[in-house]
């Protein structure tokens, strides 16, 4: 994600929301909630700047799909 932004989301299962928030779990166990491959689970989408205008109704034409892999590389597992 690196290549999108500088800051990079934590993406958890919901199960283990819990046991993240909890400053008793172990790092090396928090650690391990990071581990899930997302398997093509993720969707990216490219919005143009024009989505910020407000005289633009619906815009759906302004958020195109990005195929991740052609444009930068397989997704890090």
């Amino acid at each position: 994600m690196a290549n999108l932004h500088d800051r990079q989301p934590i993406i958890l299962d919901p199960a283990a929301y819990d046991a993240w928030l909890d400053a008793a779990t172990p790092t090396s166990a928090a650690k391990d909630l990071l581990r899930r491959d997302l398997g093509g689970q993720l969707q990216f989408n490219r919005v143009d700047r024009q989505v910020n205008l407000s005289k633009n109704k619906g815009g759906e034409e302004l958020i195109q799909p990005i195929d991740m892999a052609s444009e930068y590389g397989p997704f890090p597992r």
